[in-house]
C-alpha cells in the first residue's frame, strides 16, 4: 500500500485538502475544505469491464449536504483511469454558497482530480503496476 502525501488546491475560499491511499486493487480519497472539515458524502466507483466506459458509482449522502457531485466525480475519474475500485469521502464548505461559488468550487474539484491522477500514476509506478 502507498499513502500519497497530502494533495492541496489552494483557491482561497474554494481550497481543498485531500489524502489518497493507493493500494494494488483500490483507492480511497478523503477531500475536505481545510477550515471546515466534515463528511458530506461518500461515493464508491467500480470500473466497468469495458475499458472505454466510465465507472459505475454508488452514493451515500449525509442529509442536508451537497457533496455528492464532487464525491461522484472524484471516485468515477480515479476508478475509470486506474481500473480499480475507488471510494471518495468529501466534505466541502462555502458559507452561504451562491451558484457562482458552486461553479468555482467545482473548478477546484477538477484541479484536485488532475492532481490526484498524477499522484495515482506515481504510486502505481512505485508499486510496479504501471
Amino acid at each position: 500500500m502507498v499513502l500519497v502525501d497530502e494533495v492541496r488546491v489552494d483557491d482561497g475560499p474554494y481550497s481543498i485538502v485531500a489524502q489518497m491511499v493507493v493500494m494494488p486493487r483500490g483507492i480511497t480519497v478523503t477531500a475536505v475544505s481545510p477550515n471546515y472539515a466534515h463528511l458530506g458524502a461518500t461515493a464508491q466507483a467500480i470500473p466497468r469491464p469495458e475499458s472505454d466506459r466510465t465507472a459505475t458509482v454508488s452514493l451515500l449522502c449525509v442529509p442536508c449536504h451537497r457533496d455528492e457531485i464532487p464525491a461522484h466525480d472524484i471516485a468515477a475519474a480515479l476508478a475509470t483511469r486506474f481500473r480499480v475500485p475507488c471510494a471518495a469521502s468529501v466534505g466541502l464548505h462555502v458559507e452561504r454558497a451562491t451558484e457562482k461559488d458552486l461553479r468555482l468550487m467545482m473548478g477546484s474539484v477538477r484541479t484536485l482530480i488532475d492532481r490526484l491522477v498524477d499522484c495515482g500514476e506515481r504510486a502505481f509506478r512505485e508499486m510496479g503496476q504501471r
